[in-house]
């Protein structure tokens, strides 16, 4: 199991109610699989199948997920990546393909944010009460915050892809790939639906989707962006998707708050301190989930502006929803207003 609460909450998209309701004809039904993985929910829609393939797909569907699970989680001892975060060794490791395959994504969109994004942040992240210790008791002190900040940094995380392996230059460096992990969960088991020769379906993990071709009766698959009030769910923006990956990274569902002051779960690796910025979320959307996942929480820990001007120059597709003046401000990058123009 991943790590339930992490450097980030992954905002649950409201598909059913949209999948449901969204159309002026009444959609045909589609076949789901669902269960749990990575320490929450995932869910696979594709058109009706006869019961044994449907049973088949599930099975393989299982398989890759339990498959990313044993490389990739935390919450097992026995993991590759936990294996790794065990080791004070700072030579080369020898690692799988796809685990190098995600470090090294990782580490470019780390670059790019300047360090907004960042995997080896679990500790400042325990520190703070959103790992599997629960809210601390007072807030940390800042010479805890520090020596903590000496086991963190990106730019000690190597990786090498022939043959693949990893290298610390820490021997305390450890990774956590929540805030990317669930995206590429996804991308993975879409690849393995084209692979069994599907091409119309929607997967979501944790709140992250992707959605390819159409659903049944060649309708536009439908997902939305949630809005941030605590205690109900409605939806702020309604989006049509076709072969796009959404992600959204927000604030208002895992905080805490000690002499009345409000701590967000989103950790600044830079400072180590939870972000102040009145962004209550963001949600990106790209043709990979991996990369949607990764930048919504690279722009969550960046101050507005900074992450405007980021997704502009980089094209990221971005939708921020910002506290301010008593009522939420909703901004969209250019490349978002391109794919969905105001009015559309």
């Amino acid at each position: 199991m991943f790590r339930p609460s992490k450097a980030r909450l992954l905002v649950h998209c409201l598909i059913a109610v949209l999948l449901a309701g969204c159309s002026e004809s009444t959609p045909l039904p589609a076949d789901r699989i669902q269960g749990e993985t990575m320490g929450t929910t995932y869910s696979v829609l594709v058109h009706p199948l006869a019961e044994s393939r449907l049973e088949s797909l599930r099975s393989l569907v299982e398989a890759e997920l339990e498959r990313i699970n044993a490389s990739m989680s935390t919450y097992r001892d026995d993991s590759e990546i936990s294996r790794f975060n065990q080791s004070t060794s700072t030579d080369w490791q020898p690692a799988s393909p796809e685990l190098v395959e995600v470090i090294q994504q990782s580490l470019e969109v780390s670059r790019l944010s300047a360090g907004a994004f960042d995997i080896t942040v679990g500790p400042l992240v325990n520190l703070w009460g959103f790992g599997p210790d629960g809210q601390p008791a007072t807030i940390p002190g800042q010479q805890q915050i520090d020596k903590l900040l000496e086991q963190v940094g990106y730019q000690h995380l190597h990786y090498r892809l022939d043959p693949p392996a990893l290298r610390k230059e820490i021997p305390l460096l450890q990774i956590d790939l929540s805030a990317i992990a669930k995206g590429y969960g996804v991308d993975q088991v879409c690849q393995l639906l084209v692979d069994q020769g599907l091409r119309d379906f929607l997967v979501e993990i944790g709140g992250e989707l992707r959605a390819m071709g159409k659903r049944p009766g060649g309708i536009r698959w439908k997902a939305g962006i949630e809005s941030p009030v605590a205690g109900r769910r409605t939806v702020s923006q309604a989006l049509e998707l076709v072969d796009m990956a959404l992600a959204t990274s927000g604030d208002y569902r895992n905080f805490f708050v000690l002499n009345e002051k409000q701590y967000s779960h989103t950790i600044d690796p830079r400072t180590g301190w939870p972000v102040q910025y009145p962004v209550t979320s963001v949600s990106v959307l790209s043709t990979s989930c991996t990369m949607a996942d990764a930048w919504a929480t690279a722009l969550m820990a960046s101050s507005p502006q900074v992450a405007y001007d980021k997704a502009s120059e980089l094209e990221i597709a971005a939708y921020w929803m910002i506290r301010g003046a008593g009522q939420l401000t909703k901004k969209k990058s250019p490349a978002f207003d391109k794919i969905f123009p105001a009015g559309n």
